[in-house]
Parts: structure tokens; sequence; C-alpha cells
């Protein structure tokens, strides 16, 4: 199953896991967030900072 990005739908490619393996946020702040949260599929930095910033 290809995974989507949740903010702009792009497809990834990977699953979830092994897209959380593959990718690594900063800041530190970010990944704390990402990682209190369901987890969720982002393309680029970018669209979780967008996700971030829609969250709040």
């Amino acid at each position: 199953m290809v995974v989507r990005c949740v903010v702009c739908d792009a497809a990834i490619g990977h699953t979830k896991d092994e897209y959380y393996a593959l990718v690594k946020f900063e800041p530190k702040v970010y990944t704390e967030f990402i990682e209190s949260q369901p987890r969720e599929a982002f393309c680029s930095y970018l669209c979780l900072l967008h996700y971030v910033v829609r969250m709040k």
C-alpha cells in the first residue's frame, strides 16, 4: 500500500514505519510533537510544518 502525505496527499511509497525509520525531523521539538501524535506520514518537512501550525 502506498502511504500518502496527510497534508498534500503526495504518494510517499513507504509504509509508515519505514518512513519514520528513514526520515529524521528537526528541530527536536517537532520530533517530540510528531512522536506524541498518531503516526501520520509527511512527504516533506514543509508539510510537517503546515500540519503542526494547523493543529495548534
